[in-house]
């Protein structure tokens, strides 16, 4: 279960990349960021079969109750930090659609969301060197966990940083400001969920692992 968990980190891990160069600017166009809106889409899909063949797994195999919601649970927050990045590849395709990115000042905004992104990247990173070594090394899980911790504040700080620079600055159009919000939103929520799946291994450990 756990390796098709990394391969689940592995797929999230390039769809980041993908929407990373939409938030960078470094499409040169609305039809270039629909390709890569669509690459995300492909790899969302992806990403969604192997969460469907793990629960598939966990309601086949013989495990306690409790041990069983828990998984449930580490597939879904694992799951759902894919599907924050596929938003960011549509909402980003629709604002090149319609001219967002062509604003200099958001994007500004957009090289602080980039900086969330970076550090969501290095959670992810960890979480599926945690993924590698649950169950074989409960020192290592637990340093893992910690340091997700950590990289979790960071992204909470620029969060509270950028959304401050935005309802402090002006120059946006509320659409603008709105797309932005969205932006921030849904990264710090990777952010959660890579913390919630990191605790959510440590506790699978503790239920299982005297």
């Amino acid at each position: 279960m756990f390796d098709t968990l990394v391969k689940h980190l592995d797929i999230s891990l390039k769809a980041l990349d993908t929407a990373y160069e939409m938030v960078a600017g470094r499409c040169k166009d609305p039809g270039e960021a629909a390709e890569r809106a669509n690459e995300v889409l492909l790899m969302e899909r992806e990403a969604d079969e192997l969460a469907e063949d793990l629960f598939v797994k966990i309601i086949k195999g013989s495990m306690p109750p409790v041990i069983v919601s828990e998984l449930q649970y580490l597939v879904d927050k694992t799951d759902d930090i894919m599907d924050h990045i596929y938003f960011i590849g549509m909402e980003m395709s629709r604002a090149y659609r319609n001219g967002l990115t062509q604003n200099q000042l958001l994007g500004q905004i957009y090289s602080d969301i980039g900086l969330m992104m970076s550090l969501a990247k290095s959670g992810l990173k960890k979480l599926r060197e945690l993924y590698v070594k649950a169950f074989r090394d409960r020192d290592s899980t637990l340093k893992l966990k910690a340091e997700i911790d950590v990289i979790e504040d960071k992204i909470d700080e620029v969060k509270n940083q950028v959304l401050n620079k935005i309802y402090e600055g002006g120059g946006l159009k509320p659409i603008e400001i709105f797309h932005a919000i969205q932006l921030i939103r849904t990264v710090d929520d990777i952010a959660d969920a890579t913390e919630d799946a990191a605790h959510a291994v440590v506790r699978l450990e503790s239920s299982i692992i005297s």
